[in-house]
């Protein structure tokens, strides 16, 4: 305790000082007023659906767009606006301060995104760089169509929930068989604006490398592509290089093919 004769700054008061998380928990838990700001706290939950789960403790003056740029970092989502919120399937204004919703204590709140920055069609046109030329050397008009060489097999490229509140999504493309996992991991991260060292390619649940040729069925080849956080650990640090894609004579968007 300072002495107070002295020049020195006393002390601040008890609920000033920094506690521990335990204590912290506890008292936001009900949720309690802290003694530190005098403010009502709620207890939050987050997820994406998918793997993303996430507990946070906010008060009624806080805004949620904090949580969509915490979330667009850790995932390489280039821009957290693209990003929306909802709880109980309604819509949340992440810019206003939460005691100007409807949010309760204990509430989920709920991360998706905007299908209209979920995939850049036109990006996925480079998809025939996997097999640009038909047997007589001309470029393809477009990534996916009839095999025209024994080198082709038919691609299979499934996203099982990969975006968070979204449907599956397949496309389908011809491939040489020389054609590498890393050339469709530039491809990839291109179209779904997540880094490359975010991806994950399997083939029967097992990593694949090399290439794509070896993971043949007959004329087809299943692969599946998984985003991982992060940090994870997991990610394939595929080499980041640029491709240089052939440009076919009749470029347009393609959708998906259906099953």
């Amino acid at each position: 305790m300072a002495n107070p004769d002295s020049n020195s700054i006393p002390f601040p008061p008890c609920q000033d000082l920094p506690e521990g998380v335990d204590t912290w928990a506890r008292r936001l838990k009900g949720p309690e007023v802290p003694l530190s700001d005098k403010l009502s706290y709620v207890k939050l939950n987050v997820s994406d659906g998918l793997k993303y789960v996430q507990t946070i403790y906010k008060n009624n003056e806080d805004m949620l767009w904090p949580v969509l740029y915490e979330y667009a970092t850790k995932n390489g989502i280039r821009d957290h606006v693209t990003l929306t919120l909802s709880i109980r399937g309604s819509p949340v204004d992440p810019y206003l301060p939460i005691g100007e919703t409807f949010i309760q204590n204990g509430d989920t709140l709920v991360i998706s995104q905007s299908a209209a920055h979920t995939i850049d069609y036109e990006a996925v046109q480079d998809l025939t760089f996997l097999s640009h030329t038909n047997n007589e050397g001309e470029l393809y008009d477009d990534y996916d169509g009839p095999l025209t060489r024994v080198v082709e097999a038919r691609l299979r490229i499934n996203f099982d929930s990969f975006w968070p509140q979204f449907p599956s999504k397949h496309f389908k493309c011809r491939a040489r068989d020389n054609s590498t996992i890393n050339d469709l991991a530039q491809i990839i991260s291109k179209f779904t604006n997540v880094p490359i060292n975010q991806l994950r390619i399997t083939h029967d649940g097992i990593r694949a490398r090399g290439e794509i040729g070896q993971y043949r069925n007959d004329d087809r080849v299943d692969l599946d592509v998984h985003h991982e956080l992060s940090g994870a650990g997991t990610a394939v640090r595929y080499q980041d290089e640029v491709l240089e894609v052939p440009t076919p004579r009749n470029r347009c968007p393609k959708r998906d093919v259906p099953d």
